[in-house]
């Protein structure tokens, strides 16, 4: 997996575990590549950094944001907020 994160590597720190995976600073921003099994929870992790990203591979991680988001609706629904 490769994202861009719009943050700098330093901001990352304590943030991001580095096993199994790569950060390099990619012009103002962060360049993450990893492995991971689920990308479910890689898209949640994404999210909990609370910073701007673009992913860059693999495609289908889109489609586990369009998930979480309905999941999140689904949520919203079920307790009338």
């Amino acid at each position: 997996m490769s994202v861009w994160l719009d943050c700098p590597p330093g901001d990352l720190r304590g943030r991001v575990s580095v096993w199994g995976a790569e950060l390099r600073a990619e012009g103002r921003g962060t360049r993450l590549t990893t492995r991971r099994d689920s990308l479910g929870s890689f898209a949640a992790f994404l999210l909990g950094l609370d910073c701007p990203f673009r992913v860059d591979s693999p495609p289908q991680l889109h489609a586990e944001f369009r998930r979480l988001a309905q999941r999140c609706e689904a949520q919203l629904a079920y307790t009338g907020a």
